[in-house]
């Protein structure tokens, strides 16, 4: 795994992606991520990055890492590339991963 529970993050790139088909007649207002021959790629909480928080929990669901974090929105899973670790020291670690318990 790239981060650890524990660990200080910073949310990057995007907030929360939302695939749609280039099909459908008409365009949503969110900023647009990624886009391909048959699908754009919004983000549908641009607001998020920027944002620090702990990783309080992560998994591998079919080969793909995810975090979910303690800060701007619980409720949501994050992949690595959207995450950057904030430096901290050994004790600022530990302290938080007792905030966690």
């Amino acid at each position: 795994m790239k981060h650890a529970i524990g660990e200080l993050v910073e949310i990057v790139k995007y907030g929360h992606p939302f695939w749609f088909s280039k099909s459908e007649p008409y365009r949503l207002k969110w900023p647009v991520i990624h886009e391909s021959e048959k699908v754009i790629t919004y983000d549908t909480r641009p607001e998020l990055v920027g944002q620090r928080g702990v990783i309080d929990t992560s998994h591998i669901t079919q080969g793909m890492e995810r975090y979910s974090i303690e800060g701007p929105n619980k409720h949501a899973w994050y992949s690595p590339n959207q995450l950057k670790l904030i430096r901290l020291s050994v004790t600022e670690r530990e302290e938080i991963k007792k905030m966690l318990r």
